[in-house]
């Protein structure tokens, strides 16, 4: 799970998609799918950018944090697995 305190979003990785819900409301208010093996959320406010770690294909799914669509994929080595955002370098970590 990742928390994003602004927008006050919770994202889930739920397997093969990422659920998100509004803290306040307990409500589902987006999804993003097709994100499969789904192990990490890393988000990129400053750049309005969400990215997940896809341990099943073996890339790095790229969405728009306001909208939540999304942008595109990248492909990563095997079995991708957690990731994280560094704002001070503005690059994608991935361990």
């Amino acid at each position: 799970m990742t928390f994003d305190p602004p927008s006050r979003r919770l994202f889930i990785s739920r397997e093969t998609h990422v659920m998100v819900l509004n803290v306040d409301t307990g409500s589902v208010v987006g999804d993003i799918p097709n994100t499969s093996d789904v192990h990490g959320i890393a988000l990129a406010p400053d750049l309005n950018r969400g990215f997940t770690s896809n341990g099943t294909t073996n890339t790095v799914t790229i969405f728009d944090q306001t909208t939540l669509a999304a942008l595109g994929t990248v492909p990563t080595g095997t079995k991708p697995d957690s990731i994280t955002y560094e704002a001070g370098s503005t690059r994608g970590l991935r361990e």
